[in-house]
C-alpha cells in the first residue's frame, strides 16, 4: 500500500467544502487575496445576512463573521490544526460554530 500524499490547504478547503455541501449547507469557495496571491477559504450565508468564511492559513482553522454590510463582526478559532488531513474531523470542528454563529442550513 503506497503511502497517503498529503494534501494542499487548498486541497483540504475543496474537501471540506464538499462535505459540508453533502450534509445540506450551502457553501461558496472563495479566494481572498493575501500576500502569497490568495488563500482559498469558504463561507455560509448567515440568518439576517452577512458571511462565516472559513480557513486554514492560522496554525488552527478559524473564522471570520462578517455582518451583512461586510463588516468584521467577529471570529471564530477552533482547535483543529490547519494542518490536519481528516476531512471528517475539520467538518466536524466548524459545523457547530458555524451554526451557532447563525449559518443557514
Amino acid at each position: 500500500m503506497e503511502p497517503e500524499i498529503p494534501k494542499s490547504k487548498s486541497d483540504m478547503v475543496e474537501l471540506v467544502a464538499d462535505s459540508l455541501e453533502r450534509t445540506g449547507i450551502s457553501v461558496d469557495l472563495l479566494l481572498v487575496p493575501s500576500l502569497e496571491g490568495g488563500d482559498l477559504c469558504f463561507s455560509f450565508e448567515r440568518k439576517g445576512g452577512g458571511q462565516i468564511a472559513w480557513g486554514n492559513s492560522d496554525a488552527n482553522w478559524t473564522a471570520s463573521i462578517f455582518d451583512a454590510e461586510g463588516q468584521e463582526v467577529s471570529t471564530i478559532e477552533t482547535k483543529c490544526p490547519s494542518e490536519c488531513q481528516e476531512v471528517s474531523v475539520v467538518v466536524e470542528a466548524v459545523l457547530g460554530p458555524s451554526r451557532d454563529a447563525g449559518a443557514i442550513e
